[in-house]
């Protein structure tokens, strides 16, 4: 594998260390988690019957979910480490889940979308922080290079199929 220009190890060097996959994995996790999910519960709120109006409202408070908490999530970072912060919102994101499945009454897809937007902000967010652990400052540009290709690759893959 090639080297950094900079003088860095060998990109199969770095992508050795242990928990570089599992954090890399982590935060494309949350993405593709959170993107098919939301993509797909408008189409299921309609498909059951809720209205165009409360179904764009648990779009938005989603969205609110998803960035509101970026005013703190560094905060809680600092103060527990990136790694905790990945895996609450990784459970945050299995919680979702769960009460997604619990039932198709409006409140089951809002509690969802909303637990969804903050399990993807911290699973990402703290995906993302941990991936510093794993390189060198000149080697920053490789790696989080790497990473966001990862992330949005399984992203892709992980999404539903076209409609036939």
């Amino acid at each position: 594998m090639a080297q950094a220009k900079s003088g860095g190890r060998p990109l199969g060097e770095i992508v050795r260390q242990p928990g570089f996959a599992r954090t890399v994995f982590s935060g494309a996790v949350a993405y593709m988690v959170m993107n098919f999910l939301m993509t797909a519960a408008p189409l299921s709120m309609h498909l059951h019957g809720i209205s165009q109006q409360a179904s764009n409202l648990g779009i938005q408070w989603h969205v609110v979910a998803m960035y509101g908490p970026g005013f703190f999530t560094g905060r809680l970072i600092t103060r527990f480490g990136a790694r905790r912060i990945n895996a609450a919102g990784l459970a945050l994101l299995a919680l979702s889940v769960l009460v997604g499945l619990a039932g198709t009454e409006v409140m089951h897809y809002w509690v969802s979308l909303i637990l969804l937007g903050i399990g993807w902000n911290f699973g990402f967010t703290g995906a993302s922080t941990q991936i510093m652990d794993f390189h060198r400052p000149e080697e920053k540009t490789q790696v989080q290079s790497l990473n966001d290709f990862i992330v949005f690759g399984v992203m892709m893959v992980g999404r539903s199929p076209p409609a036939r």
